[in-house]
Parts: structure tokens; C-alpha cells; sequence
């Protein structure tokens, strides 16, 4: 934030305002709706698996063997996953950003559009986009879905 506001007009003029808006709007999102219920479930599952491990060990301690084979194939499972859902959420952001400069020059232009009759374009191009935008939404879902499969 602060190097943006700092930031030459050169910098604004370079930038495109939908990279802007989708950039500063994703974050605070994130910090908004994100953060504290992820924070809240960590620390639940964390709580429920130290609980659960130490019970195990107490009762059936030779369990604690098979427990790290099992331990290890989650992790090559959750390693596997979070490099295509990382690449998975950059596509989605990069996506974005000419979305929301679409519906910006489409807002602003819309008495210009509406004089010359060319609506049905604009809602085609802002379909278009839209439906550029959703590939990596979509198949980020599925990602989820198949480490849910994995995982359960």
C-alpha cells in the first residue's frame, strides 16, 4: 500500500486500474473473510491431533509405526497439492485483472457504448472474460475436491 502511494504517475499510467483494483481488492478479502476462520480451524485440527496421537500412543503404542508411514503419505499428498493450487490461484488472479478493467472502461464508457448502439458487444466481450476468468476457479475447485478424495 504504501509503495503504491508513493508511487510515480508513470507507475499509474504503465499500470492497468483493473490490475490495481484486483490486486488491492484480493487482499483485503483475504485479511477480511480469510484469515481468522482458517486460524481457527489450524488450531482446532492441530488441538484435535495432538489429543488424538497422544491417546493412541497411551493405548496402542505400536500404532505409532504405522502412524509416521501415514503421516509421511500425507505429506507427499498435501506437498503434491499445494504446488497446483498455488499455480492454480495465480492463473485466477491473473485472470482477474482484465475482468475488472473490462466492467471499469465499461462503466465509465457507458453513455459512449449506449449512443452508438454497440451494448451487445460489450456484453459478449464482458461474457467472454468472465468465462476466461472462471477456467482456474473451476479447476481449482476440482483440486479441492480431489484432496478431499485423498484425503478422507
Amino acid at each position: 500500500m504504501e509503495a503504491v502511494s508513493r508511487a510515480k504517475f508513470k507507475f499509474f499510467d504503465v499500470t492497468p486500474l483493473g490490475q490495481l483494483m484486483n490486486r488491492f481488492s484480493k487482499d483485503l478479502e483475504a485479511v477480511d473473510q480469510e484469515v481468522a476462520p482458517i486460524a481457527i480451524g489450524v488450531i482446532g485440527c492441530a488441538l484435535g491431533i495432538v489429543v488424538t496421537v497422544a491417546l493412541i500412543a497411551f493405548i496402542t503404542p505400536g500404532f505409532l509405526i504405522a502412524g509416521v508411514f501415514i503421516t509421511i503419505a500425507y505429506w507427499l499428498v498435501g506437498s503434491f497439492y499445494l504446488r497446483a493450487s498455488r499455480d492454480l490461484k495465480r492463473l485466477e488472479a491473473v485472470q482477474r485483472s482484465p475482468l475488472f478493467q473490462q466492467f471499469s472502461e465499461t462503466l465509465s464508457g457507458m453513455t459512449t457504448i449506449r449512443a452508438y448502439g454497440d451494448e451487445r458487444r460489450f456484453i459478449r466481450e464482458n461474457l467472454t472474460k468472465i468465462n476466461t476468468q472462471s477456467r482456474p476457479f473451476i479447476y481449482m475447485w476440482a483440486c479441492n475436491r480431489w484432496l478431499s478424495f485423498r484425503t478422507d
